[in-house]
């Protein structure tokens, strides 16, 4: 049961399964087990946890490729076309790491590019452009004057 895992153990689950999440808080811990439970029922699946470490069974990404198995891990490099040498013990982590990072970067890009069109739609777009047109001409006509009002007062400086 889902109850059991840990917020490591969780995230990996949902990660596993593909089912989007945020943060696990208080707030959200049932509603996510309710999930991993409601997928576990409908494709017969369970969650067999790894004792001592943060995967479900099965292929994780992000935070838990420690679970992964070199082929793997360098399949993920590969994809992201991260820079690597051989996998061994003292590398592993880096790779782990710089994947992570990868993924964080990829996830954010999408959440901004969403939260960039939904917060401001065409139309709003359209009048912030004019106000900044407005603006510009307004401080383009100040320097003007100001050169008509130098230059029509010879003296002063």
């Amino acid at each position: 049961m889902a109850k059991d895992l840990t917020d490591d153990e969780l995230i990996a689950c949902l990660k596993k399964y593909q089912i989007p999440h945020g943060p696990i808080v208080g707030s959200t811990r049932k509603l996510y087990e309710k999930k991993i439970n409601k997928y576990e029922k409908k494709h017969g699946q369970r969650h067999p946890v790894q004792s001592g470490s943060a995967t479900c069974t099965g292929s994780t990404l992000g935070k838990f490729t420690g679970g992964m198995a070199d082929d793997e891990l360098l399949a993920h490099l590969r994809k992201y076309k991260i820079p690597h040498g051989p996998i061994v013990a003292s590398t592993r982590k880096l790779y782990e790491n710089k994947i992570n990072e990868y993924e964080k970067r990829q996830e954010y890009g999408k959440q901004s590019a969403a939260r960039s069109s939904a917060a401001c739609p065409a139309s709003t777009r359209k009048l912030y452009e004019n106000k900044i047109n407005e603006y510009e001409k307004r401080q383009e006509y100040g320097k003007q004057s100001a050169a008509r009002s130098s230059a029509a007062c010879p003296g002063t400086n």
